[in-house]
């Protein structure tokens, strides 16, 4: 009989801290908030940088035939598309 009363208090002490703890943190608001009107203004902020952009993605294009070129319809730092057409060579 003993051990079932000491995990009946154990089990209501549980409960209590648990009640507690949750009627605690209710009250507590979590997340705060700052409004502000909305204004319009001048930006005073000025970036500067040096240095070199670099490319993503760099891809080599090549041909594996040769002949005059009839017309270019992409050039160097052109984004281009798959299947995209990038030169007309001549068909002679």
């Amino acid at each position: 009989m003993g051990k079932k009363k000491l995990l009946f208090a154990a089990a209501a002490v549980c409960a209590i801290v648990g009640l507690v703890t949750w009627v605690l943190l209710r009250s507590q608001t979590g997340i705060q908030f700052r409004t502000a009107t909305v204004s319009q203004g001048d930006i005073n902020v000025t970036i500067s940088a040096t240095g070199n952009p670099n490319a993503v993605v760099t891809v080599q294009v090549g041909s594996q035939v040769s002949g005059i070129i009839l017309a270019l319809y992409a050039d160097f730092n052109t984004k281009v598309t798959k299947g995209q057409l990038i030169a007309r060579i001549d068909p002679a």
